[in-house]
């Protein structure tokens, strides 16, 4: 493992070369068990805890602007099913981007056994 390489936050905890972090595995999870496997050595990491907060209070700290945002839609379109569905989605969509953006900046992996 070279020094390069260990410094990187998305290096495998095993081998030590770029583990292949897929952005989905930075959305908030329910499961405290998951593991991902390594692209280069197979071996099984996981996010570490502070990264899985980071991920949920980002996803959280969205929320608010996004209520707001989703107040707008539904006004702008009338109180429409469809301006509701919009209005969700873009909610949705924020929750989701707000959360990858903070667990990508927090990122750090655990080997798991």
């Amino acid at each position: 493992m070279t020094n390069e390489d260990s410094s990187r936050r998305d290096a495998c905890p095993h081998c030590g070369k770029p583990a292949g972090v897929r952005w989905r595995q930075l959305l908030p999870s329910g499961s405290r068990y998951q593991a991902f496997k390594c692209r280069s050595c197979g071996g099984l990491y996981d996010l570490s805890d502070r990264s899985k907060m980071a991920s949920i209070l980002g996803g959280l700290a969205s929320m608010f602007p996004g209520i707001f945002l989703f107040g707008s839609i539904v006004r702008a379109g009338g109180g429409s099913r469809l301006a509701v569905v919009e209005a969700t989605t873009v909610l949705a969509l924020g929750f989701a981007v707000a959360s990858m953006v903070c667990g990508w900046l927090t990122l750090r992996l655990q080997p798991k056994p």
